[in-house]
C-alpha cells in the first residue's frame, strides 16, 4: 500500500475514532499526541541518529511562539502559520546541528541545554514577539471554507498529526537517510569511508528532528490557546528524555508512544497528582534495572520469545 494512501487511512482512523470520544479524554489523547510527537524527535536523533540533545523544549517554543506570532502579529492564515512555523525550526535545527555537530555524548547534551536556557532569556524579554514576557494568546481559530474551529477540532487534529508523525518517522528510519543515520550511530568511521558525509548527515538530524519538536510546539499552543515561559524549561526538556528512555533505545516508532503513554497517560487518567514524580522515578529505575531496551524493547523479547515457544511446539 502507498505510503500516502496509508497515511491518510491512519490519521482518519485516530481522527474519526477520537471525535466521538468524551471530551477530558479527547483533551487527554491530544496532549498525549503532542508529547508522541516531541518524543519521536528525541527518538530520532538519540535512537537513531545517535546524538544527545536537551533542546527539545526550546524547539517547542519556537513552534508555540511562531505559530501564534504569525496568527495574531502577521495576520496569518492558519494553514500558512504553521509550515511556516515548522520551517523556521528546522533551519534553527539546521544551525544548531552544524553548531554542535563535532560534539557527542555529554558535550553535546551541554551545549543543547544552553540553547534551551538562551531561548529563556528571549522569551521573557519585554517584546511584543513574547507577549511582553508573560507569552501569548492564541486568536479565535477558522480554516477558510470551513469557518470557525472549535478546541475538539483541535484536539482532532494534534490525534491525527500525531499518528502521521509516528508513521512517517517509521519510514524515515527504514529509508537510505534513515539507514545513514544509524550507520553513522553505530560506526561512524565505516559509514564516513563508504562516503556518508558525516556533518551532513548530523546537521540534516539536527533539523529533521527541530522541525517536528517544532511541530509539537504549534499543536501544543493551537490546543492550550496560550503560550509561556514556563512551557519551555529543561525540566520539559527532560521529562521528554525520560519518556524516550523508558520507551525504548531501538529506534523504534512504538517506543515513542510506549514512553508518553505510561508516564503521561496513565498518572493524569488515573489522576495522581502528585504521587505522579513517584510513578516517573520507579519506572525509570524498573526500565533500566529489568529493561534496559526499554518497553518498546521488553516487548520485542516477549514477541521472540513467544514465538520460540510456538515453534518448539
Amino acid at each position: 500500500m502507498p505510503v500516502l494512501l496509508t497515511l491518510v487511512l491512519w490519521a482518519a482512523l485516530a481522527a474519526g475514532t477520537s471525535a466521538f470520544a468524551d471530551p477530558y479524554l479527547r483533551f487527554l489523547l491530544a496532549q498525549l499526541g503532542i508529547l508522541v510527537i516531541a518524543v519521536t524527535s528525541l527518538n530520532l536523533l538519540g535512537n537513531v541518529a545517535g546524538m544527545l540533545s536537551l533542546a527539545t523544549a526550546a524547539f517547542m517554543g519556537v513552534g508555540g511562539y511562531g505559530a501564534l506570532g504569525f496568527l495574531t502579529m502577521a495576520g496569518m492564515p492558519l494553514a500558512a502559520a504553521i509550515p511556516m512555523t515548522v520551517a523556521i525550526g528546522w533551519l534553527a535545527g539546521w544551525l544548531m546541528g552544524l553548531i554542535a555537530v563535532r560534539l557527542s555524548g555529554i558535550s553535546l547534551a551541554i551545549a543543547t541545554f544552553g540553547f534551551v536556557q538562551i531561548f529563556q532569556v528571549l522569551v521573557k524579554q519585554d517584546w511584543e514577539l513574547t507577549g511582553t514576557g508573560y507569552g501569548l494568546i492564541a486568536p479565535a481559530l477558522a480554516f477558510p471554507g470551513l469557518g470557525p474551529i472549535s478546541n475538539g477540532q483541535v484536539a482532532v487534529f494534534c490525534i491525527a498529526m500525531a499518528v502521521v508523525v509516528v508513521q512517517l518517522a517509521r519510514e524515515l528510519t527504514r529509508s537510505r537517510i534513515g539507514r545513514a543515520w544509524f550507520a553513522v550511530k553505530d560506526h561512524p568511521v565505516a559509514a564516513e569511508m563508504l562516503g556518508v558525509n558525516l556533518v551532513q548527515m548530523r546537521a540534516l538530524a539536527f533539523a529533521t528532528t527541530g522541525a517536528v519538536a517544532t511541530l509539537a510546539g504549534c499543536l501544543q499552543a493551537l490546543l492550550l490557546g496560550i503560550t509561556n515561559p514556563g512551557l519551555y524549561t529543561i525540566d520539559s526538556s527532560i521529562g521528554h528524555l525520560a519518556m524516550m528512555v523508558v520507551g525504548g533505545s531501538s529506534g523504534s516508532a512504538a517506543g515513542a508512544v510506549l514512553g508518553p503513554a505510561l508516564l503521561y497517560l496513565v498518572p493524569e487518567y488515573l489522576e495522581l497528582g502528585e504521587y505522579r514524580e513517584i510513578l516517573y522515578g520507579a519506572a525509570l529505575l524498573a526500565v533500566l534495572v529489568l529493561a534496559p531496551g526499554g518497553l518498546s524493547g521488553a516487548w520485542s523479547v516477549l514477541l521472540r520469545s513467544g514465538r520460540r515457544m510456538r515453534g518448539l511446539r
